[in-house]
């Protein structure tokens, strides 16, 4: 996205900040693509499903199972996919409902899916549900009417090591359809992903130097990712990853699901990454030591600029 404010356009100006962005795009996350044959089967999927039903969609699947490909990640995204699909059968109509979606029919029949999907391994990286209290975060105000909220993002990615967590790696917010659904709360929802992503970011940083952490945005059925990263003293940068994606709240819609595969191709490979190098470190004998970090880390809402930035009336 290339929505800047008005301050950072006459801090930075609109081309330093287009130029940064595709430098830490480039660096941490890169540009991934699903391969044709992948996808001719997915489009296979979707019109197998919109002409004959679910249960003919059900086993087709299960006659794809034969599929091979040339790469084992192509054949590993194909299993992951091939499941995702097959649970879409069971928790997702043909033709979208006129009815209001709740955060928790969200929660429960689409982004669950998708993240156990994408984002989760159980040994390793789990995804923790639902409004799990953070460990890395801070007390906060920034919670609407629920200041018990303030520690709670609605997921939770973290590492597993020797059968413990160790870090904080990735959080999300949801916002389901109804009156809950105002630029108001979708706002501080996004702030409250960068909050809890600076306090991940500052324990990761000084014990492992990996230097990025991942979050995303579901607005109804509008994913989005963000990542973090320092870049010096004091400057905290949280970018997307590449645009939204519509996850698909029926087989109808599926196409456009398929259109954003890349993105979250993308996103998954460049977290997988993330938490191979951070385990990569834990696991060697020497303790990482980086003065630089140690010097560049900022407390908090620590400047008066930023607390009159995310105060709410």
């Amino acid at each position: 996205m290339d929505n800047y404010s008005e301050t950072q356009v006459k801090t930075f100006s609109r081309e330093t900040l287009e130029d940064l962005r595709e430098d830490i795009k480039s660096k941490f996350i890169g540009k991934e693509k699903v391969t044709r044959g992948v996808k001719s089967i997915l489009r296979e999927y979707i019109e197998v499903a919109n002409d004959g039903g679910l249960h003919e969609l059900r086993e087709t699947i299960t006659e794809s199972f034969s599929k091979t490909f040339n790469s084992t990640t192509e054949e590993e995204f194909f299993r992951r996919m091939r499941s995702f699909f097959e649970h879409l059968s069971y928790t997702i109509p043909l033709h979208s409902l006129k009815e209001i979606m709740s955060e928790g029919t969200l929660v429960a029949n689409i982004i669950s899916p998708v993240l156990r999907i994408f984002f989760h391994d159980s040994h390793i990286y789990p995804t923790i549900w639902p409004n799990t209290s953070s460990t890395s975060a801070k007390i906060r105000k920034l919670a609407i009417g629920d200041p018990s909220r303030a520690k709670q993002p609605d997921m939770i990615g973290k590492i597993v090591n020797n059968g413990k967590f160790i870090f904080e790696t990735m959080f999300g917010e949801v916002t389901g359809e109804g009156k809950n659904n105002t630029e108001k709360k979708n706002l501080i929802d996004l702030i409250r992903l960068g909050l809890f992503m600076k306090d991940a970011l500052d324990n990761i940083l000084p014990k492992t130097g990996v230097n990025r952490i991942f979050a995303w945005q579901v607005i109804v059925t509008k994913w989005t990712g963000y990542m973090m990263t320092l870049i010096s003293p004091g400057i905290y940068v949280m970018i997307d990853t590449g645009g939204s994606v519509d996850l698909p709240r029926s087989f109808e819609t599926c196409d456009l699901f398929l259109s954003g595969l890349n993105t979250l191709f993308t996103f998954q490979l460049a977290y997988e990454r993330t938490i191979k190098d951070i385990l990569s470190i834990i696991n060697k004998s020497e303790e990482f030591e980086n003065d630089n970090f140690k010097g560049w880390r900022r407390s908090t809402l620590g400047t008066p600029a930023f607390k009159r930035i995310v105060k709410f009336k």
